[in-house]
């Protein structure tokens, strides 16, 4: 077994040379992302699981392979201004992604990407190649569905036997159709 030993003078030669100096320079890959948080105040009140959507903060150094991720704090948001407004910014994007849509496989996605088609609703209005016009009709489809259930049902008013609705004073008796009629 090798003895290290170290006097103080090779200490501060290796610092001087900056080692044990934490590298503040790196360049950093961060941004925001939504997070399911289990709301413990929530569930135990309704005696369910209820969960909460939680703005989360991720951050990894170029060339390592491992990340910091937790709930995002006023520092990450002072930090990262640009990722933070990137964030609020997707947060009130109300389309939906093209990945929401059935039969998605890798070779769609990257035709849609290459294509910069990010959307169901781009996706239904764009001029696409023969491979993409199945998706393109299933976006059309969804969009209706969807524009049909967000529409307000019609007031269905109750009727009577005669078609008038229930409570009308509008009431005509046998007699003065028969008449009219005549």
């Amino acid at each position: 077994m090798q003895n290290f030993s170290f006097n103080e003078q090779d200490i501060a030669d290796q610092l001087s040379r900056g080692a044990g100096i934490i590298e503040t320079r790196k360049q950093v890959t961060a941004w925001f992302y939504l997070h399911a948080t289990r709301d413990d105040v929530a569930s135990q009140r309704a005696g369910r699981t209820i969960y909460v959507d939680v703005p989360y903060f991720q951050s990894k150094g170029k060339g390592d392979t491992d990340y910091v991720s937790g709930p995002a704090k006023a520092e990450n948001v002072g930090d990262f201004p640009k990722e933070w407004a990137e964030f609020q910014a997707r947060l009130a994007d109300t389309r939906t992604s093209v990945m929401a849509l059935p039969m998605m496989r890798p070779s769609i996605r990257k035709m849609l990407e290459d294509a910069k088609i990010e959307t169901i609703e781009d996706l239904a209005v764009a001029q696409v190649q023969p491979e993409l016009q199945e998706h393109q009709k299933l976006a059309q489809l969804w969009l209706k569905l969807a524009s049909e259930a967000t529409k307000k049902p019609e007031e269905v008013v109750p009727k009577n036997k005669g078609g008038r609705p229930k409570g009308s004073k509008n009431k005509v008796t046998h007699a003065e159709v028969s008449e009219a009629a005549a």
